[in-house]
């Protein structure tokens, strides 16, 4: 490539490492840049030419007495920090990835950016161990545009917090779509023998590969309708297996704005009355179950019976062990 033409990059490399609106540069210090990190010599003029050109192909860059700075970037940085809390609070992403894509993240915003974003992060955090989860979700991608089944190793911890697998051989499953849910990627999916829909943690695949047999259709297993990445999102508080059925629950008003945190607009209040909301909502028993425990006092389960009695239950024998 002509010199000429490798320096209007290196111009516009300068200006997305070394300026923002708050920190510009002078023609001379592009030049003295040039020169220092990319040995380019390079006339004053030849750079006030080239910022020209970057101008007309749609950059902004802005000419003050006060020097010269790339105005716009492609992330605000308000936008980076909220990226990369989320790659922070990401468990199903490991302590290097989560340092690479940090670093990734804060280049886009420039030398100064990086260093005003000094986050303690990667160890102050829970993440997972599985260091191949980036790889599993490519291969589960392919897996699932292809209609392939995929086999693996499915694991869980020990008492010395590794990863080892669950049991003797793998699984093989029918894949359907990636849910992103509580910090985790699960894969929603058929297990071969089974007619239901399963859920597996994707941060505990190990050893995947794609096969060359064609996944069981969705529309082939049941409850299949339930399971719209949509709709898990809002009913399911927690994946676990089991078709949604209608829930109505006798809550206090004080953690109404939980149940909006966790439902969002999928319940319908039926009535209200003094401190208390009666609702009804769809999901998996089980789920609830778990769900409704947690909030203990301040939630009552009022249908299913069936549900309601396994509730009352696990408390008799909540009862014994703390009174024990």
């Amino acid at each position: 490539m002509p010199r000429r033409k490798i320096t209007i990059l290196r111009v516009l490399q300068i200006l997305e490492e070394y300026t923002d609106s708050e920190h510009r540069l002078s023609q001379q210090d592009i030049v003295k840049l040039l020169k220092e990190k990319y040995d380019i010599d390079c006339e004053r003029k030849a750079v006030g030419r080239n910022l020209e050109t970057l101008r007309r192909a749609g950059y902004e860059i802005d000419s003050a007495r006060n020097g010269i700075c790339l105005f716009t970037r492609r992330f605000e940085k308000s936008e980076l920090r909220l990226l990369i809390d989320a790659v922070l609070s990401s468990r199903y992403i490991d302590n290097k990835h989560s340092g690479d894509l940090i670093a990734k993240l804060e280049k886009e915003g420039g030398t100064f950016f990086s260093e005003a974003n000094r986050l303690a992060y990667n160890h102050q955090w829970d993440k997972t161990p599985n260091k191949a989860v980036f790889f599993t979700i490519e291969l589960l991608d392919e897996a699932i545009s292809k209609a392939k089944k995929v086999r693996f190793v499915y694991n869980g911890y020990n008492l010395q917090k590794q990863l080892v697998p669950l049991r003797k051989g793998e699984w093989r499953v029918s894949p359907y779509f990636l849910l992103l849910h509580n910090q985790r990627y699960y894969l929603i999916c058929c297990e071969d023998g089974k007619d239901t829909i399963g859920y597996f943690r994707v941060d505990r695949i190990t050893n995947i590969e794609v096969c060359r047999e064609r996944a069981r259709p969705l529309d082939d297993v049941e409850g299949a309708e339930d399971v719209r990445p949509d709709k898990l999102n809002i009913t399911f508080p927690y994946l676990l297996d089991g078709r949604p059925e209608q829930v109505r629950l006798r809550c206090g008003k004080k953690v109404f704005s939980d149940l909006v945190d966790w439902f969002g607009s999928g319940f319908t209040v039926m009535s209200s009355q003094g401190d208390y909301v009666e609702i009804t909502l769809s999901a998996p028993p089980d789920a609830l179950k778990y769900w409704a425990l947690q909030y203990g006092e301040n939630v009552e389960v009022l249908e299913p019976l069936s549900l309601r009695e396994t509730i009352k239950e696990a408390v008799k024998k909540m009862a014994i062990k703390y009174n024990s």
